[in-house]
């Protein structure tokens, strides 16, 4: 169970990204993250595991301001437009992580 301190931790390390997404960058890089979250990277790998994972976490709980900066319309099926940001963020499909993870390798 987190702590309340690590809980705040993680979710300014989100924000700083998902300020950095809205500003264009859709994948920013871990100094990038740590510098505006005002934290170390080793604090990011230690909540996130590795910078893809804070990716794949922006695609899958902040979507919706994910595809607003990308500029996807609205009127994309919801489940096109999920698999659009998560492609957006991670630079792959779902599929491909899967099978990556199957695999093991981290890039």
């Amino acid at each position: 169970m987190r702590t309340a301190r690590a809980e705040r931790t993680a979710a300014t390390i989100e924000q700083a990204a998902l300020a950095l997404v809205q500003e264009g960058n859709f994948r920013p890089t871990l100094s990038q993250v740590a510098a505006r979250a005002g934290v170390g990277a080793n604090r990011i790998n230690a909540h996130f595991g590795y910078i893809h994972l804070l990716w794949r976490v922006l695609a899958r709980e902040h979507g919706d301001a994910v595809a607003e900066a990308a500029c996807l319309p609205m009127s994309i099926h919801p489940g096109l437009r999920s698999d659009l940001v998560w492609v957006i963020m991670t630079g792959a499909t779902r599929e491909t992580w899967a099978a990556r993870e199957r695999g093991g390798a981290h890039e």
